[in-house]
């Protein structure tokens, strides 16, 4: 553990103090030995400022050394915190003898608290903490004096001012030229003075109430501007002359920030500071309101807003950061109109947020992610173990998502979670995650090229603590992160101490966390408010590579901080442009296809190079007639969103809990969710199925793809995408096995079964070959997909016949064939290289070759019956349901070998118990049915009901739905578990589109929704259908037979069906569930194919709300 800091003296006695002055005292000739101090530059460049604006030269006062420049300094520090526990009442008139004038005061604030109804605020007044005077003590000839009103501390002040701004009490309001201020300081008084001198001038020279003044800053009212009150060109402000007038033509030029103090004037401008030879940047700040950072991202001057109350000339404040060196000396302007905010920048950016819930929020998390932030940490979450990351990252693969949630039960409520988003670039690596009661953390390595071309690493970690957390929890946090801590450390996250003063580095009690901070030298980077009138949000770090610490858009009640980190930022991927299939001309590629003569141009060719030359050709023209897609500069976001966002981005960053900054920060959220919705409609209104699952899955399904950090089998840590390939090769060749070649045994001729023999293939085969592949934009070795073959069949069946016979004949396969791109699959959330699985991506010539082949080897099988009976697996006739239901009543023995009993296994995606019961699959479907849900009206939000409902049978249904014909329930319980999922939907459904609430049997027809129940006895039956026609190869004597009546009824049919065993051996059987219906069909439809049985089964009425039904209504 590093040594702790040596800790600064204090003034705790008068011997003390003198000791101070004393060593001042013999280091202040050295120090005035330079021809000038940095205070005596900067007033001489006022100077020189205000004549070149044409104003009268003032005389400079006698120049201060800096130990006299010091002193005062120090001296003036208390009288600038009491300044902060003072308000000022401006217009208060007084009465004819002090005495008179005293009541007066005291009555009219006694009135103004009873107005304001606060009781805190009563209790301080009647307990005597609340003070007030006349200022100054002697009126002289001053007309009105202002009345000085002093708290105990600067919160209760801030929460009187606030108060007074909410309510507008008609004490102070009903008299004009009365209001209440903060008392300000002598810098901020001249500020005032000269934004009401630019008002008055722009009001008179426009005619009307136009301009006005807020928080020492001129603004803008909204609407038409209101006709000036009798009088009021005669009655200019206080050190108004016609010199203002000159003004007039650009009025926002108040850009330095003039300081007057016991007659010294001085410019502090950022961007002429030295922080390493400017004394004062050590002195605690004089005052602390209004702080705003000079360095904020888009703090550009005469920032303008024309929908709301704008701020004319945004006017920086003293900032004297506790770590002075490590803010930049000047910020470009905010600009957003490129794709990537951050695409050019030189550090690493991250953005920080308490989301408090980020399900509603996807909508801001993805204009966030649309900024380029390299980093995106979020606190307080909210999501549980059934959340996917599709609420964090939809399905781009532009970030990585890391997560802990808050594991929660009966006793810890929602809530708290952590997560970090981190670009791919960065190679990140989770290092280590905890959990404890309301603390959550992660902690990650992130890594980036060095001056020597390595790789140098940052560690980050993020915490969420509740302000309910105990101390034995901080504790182990405490503990956790000890060992952690390497060379660059950083720390964020909303850690809820509001006692701390970190500019002062003090705690008014003993605090774990602080001295831990303390101990290891870091360094608190977040000077501004983060919720309230408390710094919650923190920022860390033990080295000095944080930048640029502003206040960003918020996602809930806690101001976002958006930062850099001061190391290169990883250079960007190349660009590969990709092929715009669906703008290509295939009438063209067809056309020259067809008449290319392609008997002339193989005849000649082996198969190796007959394939090369069909692969050269059909690339070329795809080359020529098919565009390319281009790095977009732009951002998909319209420019009025970009606009807006700007604004508020530059509102936050100068007064981040400001009322604006709220406004525009709902305006913008509104915007967006208004955008947001217009996408959804127009997507619901072209009536394009593609374009609606392709918006579906962008919202609710997440990318998966390998992460950036792989541990190889000898726990070594792989970034480069070189050692990942090596790994990833030689670990799959490790785990592969060779194919077995067995001896074949000489062929005996069979009298009855003749040889195999394909003696060529035609162009039908091809023609359905190609038909069986999905007409999509895949990848392979030849660079030739799906859509292409789909799009030319007619022109390429030509050249394919050709080759596919060639290889037949000569007994030989192109090499390109038998290459694959190989992508691996992460199967679990580990990145252990152990947890992949390949997936080869081969050439789609190769697949049509390969599904004519099959078809007729397995046609050859069938027709001669060369298959075993009970194999199911990769048959046509069979599937899932016809192997679980004919091991059903077979299981329990193996070649005359008990089987080994175990309580549940699952069987292809169906959880089987050993008391054949299914509670624990439906309820682990209902769970993953009920998180899609909440998924599908979180991450949508039109008002449409078409959508919502076509997204819960494309995505939700199916979850409910998958072989039902096995495990459909018997029980009410577990069928109307099953059916609370619809039912819970449609209710919400109705909520959301504002549709008057009804019972749920009116709502699923409103919606032409089927029941869950009625669907699945569907299923039942059409499976019924195909099993007796012989559609399902599977052994039925144990489940049904037939059994025609002996004479003929009215609703009877020859398909009439019986149970081989008594009826209560079996309840959740599909025959014995079906086999009621079955029998009462009429003989028309039994008989007819499935396509036609599937239409006139579905066309029947709803047979759910019958007397049988489970259901509970």
């Amino acid at each position: 553990m590093p040594p702790k800091p040596i800790s600064s003296p204090t003034l705790s006695s008068p011997d003390a103090a003198a000791k101070i002055i004393k060593l001042l005292e013999t280091l202040h000739v050295k120090l005035d030995s330079k021809p000038q101090c940095e205070c005596n530059q900067l007033r001489q460049e006022l100077m020189e400022l205000k004549k070149v604006r044409g104003k009268s030269a003032e005389q400079p006062p006698p120049p201060l050394d800096t130990y006299s420049a010091v002193k005062m300094a120090i001296n003036d520090a208390a009288a600038y915190s009491e300044k902060a526990k003072r308000a000022v009442w401006v217009g208060r008139p007084e009465e004819s003898t002090p005495e008179l004038t005293l009541a007066s005061d005291q009555k009219a604030i006694e009135e103004l608290c009873a107005e304001l109804n606060d009781g805190s605020l009563s209790q301080a007044l009647n307990d005597g903490k609340i003070r007030y005077h006349r200022h100054p003590e002697v009126k002289a000839d001053r007309k009105k004096r202002i009345l000085k009103i002093v708290f105990t501390d600067e919160k209760t002040r801030d929460q009187f001012l606030s108060l007074i701004r909410s309510k507008r009490p008609s004490t102070v309001s009903r008299v004009p030229g009365n209001f209440v201020r903060r008392d300000l300081c002598p810098y901020e008084l001249q500020l005032e003075r000269k934004a009401r001198i630019d008002a008055y001038a722009l009001n008179c020279k426009i005619g009307g109430l136009a301009y006005g003044i807020r928080d020492e800053k001129l603004i803008k009212f909204n609407g038409i501007p209101r006709p000036l009150p009798a009088g009021y060109e005669t009655r200019p402000p206080r050190g108004y002359s016609d010199l203002a007038l000159l003004n007039l033509t650009n009025p926002a030029i108040n850009t330095s920030l003039f300081l007057q103090s016991n007659g010294m004037n001085m410019t502090l401008n950022e961007s002429n500071r030295n922080p390493s030879s400017d004394i004062l940047s050590t002195l605690t700040p004089m005052q602390s309101k209004p702080t705003v950072n000079t360095t904020a991202k888009g703090s550009g001057t005469g920032a303008v807003d024309r929908s709301s109350s704008e701020v004319i000339v945004p006017i920086p404040s003293i900032h004297l950061s506790v770590s002075s060196d490590c803010i930049s000396p000047s910020s470009p302007s905010f600009s957003i109109t490129s794709k990537s905010l951050f695409s050019d920048s030189k550090h690493i950016e991250l953005f920080y947020s308490n989301a408090r819930s980020i399900r509603r929020k996807s909508h801001l998390l993805s204009f966030i992610k649309s900024l380029g932030y390299h980093l995106i940490l979020l606190c307080e979450t909210w999501l549980t173990c059934d959340d996917g990351d599709a609420f964090l990252l939809g399905s781009q693969g532009d970030y990585v998502a890391f997560r802990k949630d808050r594991i929660t039960n009966a006793e810890i409520s929602r809530g708290g979670g952590v997560a970090i988003l981190c670009s791919p670039l960065l190679n990140p690596f989770l290092i280590a995650s905890f959990s404890s009661d309301g603390i959550e953390c992660l902690v990650i390595d992130i890594h980036f090229p060095s001056q020597s071309n390595a790789l140098s690493s940052i560690r980050i970690c993020l915490i969420y603590r509740s302000p309910s957390c105990s101390a034995s929890s901080l504790t182990s946090l405490l503990s956790f992160i000890d060992p952690l801590i390497s060379n660059s450390f950083l720390i964020c996250g909303d850690l809820n101490f509001p006692s701390i003063d970190w500019t002062r580095l003090t705690s008014p009690s003993n605090n774990d966390f602080f001295s831990f901070v303390c101990d290891y030298r870091m360094t608190q980077f977040v000077d501004f408010k983060t919720r309230g009138d408390n710094i919650l949000d923190l920022v860390l770090c033990n080295t000095n590579i944080v930048r640029n610490v502003t206040p960003s858009l918020p996602f809930a009640d806690h101001t976002s901080i958006s930062f850099s980190l001061g190391v290169p930022s990883p250079p960007l991927g190349d660009f590969v442009p990709s092929r715009l299939y669906h703008l290509a001309d295939w009438e063209s590629i067809s056309s020259l296809i067809s008449s290319h003569d392609w008997t002339l141009a193989l005849s000649s060719l082996d198969t190796e190079h007959a394939s090369i030359y069909f692969i050269n050709f059909c690339n070329s023209l795809l080359e020529t007639f098919v565009p390319k897609s281009s790095r977009s500069p732009f951002s998909h976001y319209p420019k009025h969103l970009r606009i807006l966002y700007g604004k508020s981005q530059r509102a936050s960053s100068l007064a981040s809990n400001s009322m604006q900054a709220a406004s525009l920060a709902k305006r913008f959220e509104r915007a967006l969710r208004v955008h947001s919705e217009r996408v959804e409609s127009r997507v619901i209104d072209s009536k394009n199925p593609k374009a609606f699952y392709s918006l579906c899955k962008t919202r609710l399904s997440s990318s998966k793809s390998a992460p950036p950090g792989i541990i190889d089998l000898n726990g070594s840590l792989l970034l480069t995408n070189k050692d990942k390939a090596l790994a990833f090769s030689k670990y799959f060749a490790s785990v592969s096995t060779l194919p077995m070649h067995a001896p074949l045994r000489p062929s005996v001729p069979s009298p009855t079964i003749p040889l195999f023999d394909l003696p060529s293939i035609s162009p039908a085969q091809i023609l359905a070959g190609i038909a069986s592949l999905a007409p999509k934009c895949n990848f392979s070795p030849d660079c030739l997909p799906n859509i292409f073959y789909a799009k030319c069949k007619f022109s390429i069946v030509s050249p394919l016949l050709i080759i596919f016979n060639k290889s037949l004949h000569s007994k030989s396969i192109p090499s390109l064939w038998k290459q694959a791109i190989v992508k691996p699959i992460p199967k679990t959330s580990s990145n252990a290289i152990s947890t992949f699985r390949p997936i080869s991506l081969t050439c789609s010539v190769t697949k049509i070759f390969e599904k004519i082949l099959i078809s007729e080897i397995t046609s050859y099988l069938e027709r001669h019956n060369l298959f075993d009976f009970n194999q199911a697996g990769f048959r046509s006739g069979t599937c899932p349901s016809t192997r679980r239901n004919a091991l059903w009543y077979t299981m329990g023995k193996i070649n005359g070998t008990p089987l080994s009993v175990s309580p549940s296994i699952k069987d292809l995606g169906v959880l089987m118990q050993s008391s054949l019961k299914f509670n624990d699959h439906i309820s682990r479907i209902v769970s993953k049915a009920r998180a899609k849900v909440n998924l599908i009206f979180k991450c949508f939000f039109s008002t449409e009901p078409g959508l919502y409902s076509r997204a819960f049978s494309t995505f939700v249904r199916p979850l409910l739905e998958y072989g039902s014909v096995v495990w459909s329930p018997h029980t009410v319980t577990l069928a109307n578990h099953i059916e609370g999922v619809q039912r819970n939907f449609s209710k919400r459904l109705f909520i959301r589109c504002r549709i008057p609430y009804s019972l749920y049997p009116d709502r699923i027809a409103q919606l032409s929704l089927p029941t869950l129940e009625h669907r699945r006895l569907i299923s039942d039956i059409l499976f019924l259908h195909k099993s007796i026609h012989g559609f399902y190869s599977y052994d039925r004597t144990n489940l049904f037979k037939l059994s025609p009546l002996a004479r003929s009824l009215r609703r009877s049919h020859s398909l009439r069906i019986v149970l081989p065993y008594s009826l209560p051996k079996s309840h959740s059987n599909f025959v014995t569930r079906a086999i009621d219906r079955w029998n009462v069909l009429s003989a028309e439809f039994v008989h007819s194919s499935p396509s036609n049985f599937r239409s006139h089964i579905l066309s029947l009425p709803s047979i759910s709300f019958t007397s049988d039904s489970l259901l509970r209504l």
